[in-house]
């Protein structure tokens, strides 16, 4: 049995090529949040008294980014650079958005799933649907109803 080693080599280049792209977008998504970072501390040079609760935080942070779209990864540095003795873990961060998004103060544009982060905006008051979703709504057509019992 031969082994065809030209092919293990493209298998392992496909790999690599793969891997280098998806490190490539992990880096870009750094940067924008590292700028947004900076725009927002020139715009608030001046740090607030860290608020009594991470949601208390968080909806300060997020009623800045009116327009903007934000992840929890983003939320956290902002929040870790503007109130250093903040104490919270990211899975808590990412309830406390969905929560802000749950009582209409963030929309939600991308669900997140696996390693993709949910991408949220703030609501303006303008309503938008979601790009995409894990898993799409499904909406009952005159042909689906239900049959009394």
């Amino acid at each position: 049995m031969a082994i065809n080693l030209d092919v293990l080599i493209e298998q392992a280049k496909l790999r690599r090529d793969a891997a280098l792209k998806a490190v490539e977008a992990e880096f870009q998504e750094t940067v924008k949040s590292v700028e947004l970072i900076r725009r927002l501390a020139a715009e608030d040079p001046m740090p607030d008294p860290t608020p009594a609760t991470l949601k208390e935080s968080a909806r300060k942070v997020v009623g800045g980014l009116v327009g903007r779209e934000f992840t929890v990864l983003t939320v956290a540095e902002i929040l870790r650079a503007r109130y250093p003795d903040l104490q919270f873990e990211n899975p808590t961060l990412s309830g406390t958005l969905a929560r802000l998004a749950e009582e209409g103060e963030a929309e939600v544009l991308l669900l997140g799933a696996g390693r993709r982060p949910t991408v949220y905006r703030r609501n303006d008051g303008s309503e938008t649907k979601l790009k995409e979703s894990a898993e799409p709504e499904v909406k009952p057509s005159a042909d689906d109803e239900e049959a009394p019992f």
